[in-house]
């Protein structure tokens, strides 16, 4: 696999003393921006990317449940 230059790999430390690894793209970054209505240039903290991953895996999880 190639590793594309613009992704960028973080570890963020989360509640449970574990470590989320994340390799984030422009875009995903463009969409927690969106998200969470920040400004284009402002930089994307650790805590709002653990935040959008966790509302997003949680509202398809709720999908998935509704829909079976």
């Amino acid at each position: 696999l190639l590793y594309n230059k613009s992704m960028e790999k973080r570890e963020i430390k989360l509640l449970s003393g574990t470590t989320l690894e994340i390799e984030t793209t422009p875009g995903f970054l463009e969409a927690v921006r969106k998200h969470y209505g920040l400004e284009e240039s402002a930089p994307v903290s650790d805590d709002h990317i653990r935040h959008f991953v966790h509302g997003v895996t949680m509202s398809a999880i709720e999908k998935d449940i509704t829909e079976t």
